[in-house]
């Protein structure tokens, strides 16, 4: 009896870190509700400049905005266990967002395939990383190779080079 309870919580923790594995590349599908704040209201997407990556964009709270590079307003690839690392930034469906001074591109919403209202810049829904605890951090920058800052200029895709539209 021993012996299979070991057993159990050894592939407990074998699923769980697949998991995280892969909440954390964002490949995870479901329908499963975001595990984030409430909505924001108002939201206002506006810029900070974080040393080492300049000015980037921030939600409401001031924390750092992220985007899915295999992501549009039309193809969710993060849902599921992915929001648990990397939560939609979700506002209240009547919530027209709007952008700072500074910010140039196209601020809007699409609904996640749960129902709930995400806000996108240039066409990309936008997150917040589970990993940044305070505001002027971006520690989910380049995470699996896929998931980047926004930055604070009108672009529209994922960076391709040090030219490239986010500014890498």
């Amino acid at each position: 009896m021993r012996h299979v309870r070991r057993m159990s919580v050894g592939a407990i923790g074998v699923v769980a870190a697949a998991a995280l594995g892969l909440s954390a590349c964002g490949s995870t599908t479901g329908s499963a509700t975001p595990t984030t704040q409430p909505p924001h209201s108002p939201s206002t997407v506006s810029s900070a400049t974080i040393s080492g990556l300049g000015p980037v964009l921030t939600g409401s709270n001031g924390r750092t905005l992220y985007y899915l590079s295999a992501e549009s307003s039309t193809s969710f690839q993060c849902t599921g266990g992915c929001t648990s690392t990397w939560h939609p930034y979700l506002v209240a469906s009547t919530v027209t967002p709007t952008e700072a001074s500074g910010v140039a591109g196209q601020v809007a919403t699409t609904t996640r395939p749960e129902g709930t209202t995400q806000v996108t810049f240039n066409g990309h829904p936008v997150y917040f990383y589970q990993g940044d605890s305070a505001k002027g951090q971006a520690n989910g920058q380049g995470i699996s190779g896929v998931w980047y800052v926004l930055r604070t200029t009108a672009a529209s895709g994922p960076p391709t080079s040090t030219t490239g539209p986010y500014g890498y």
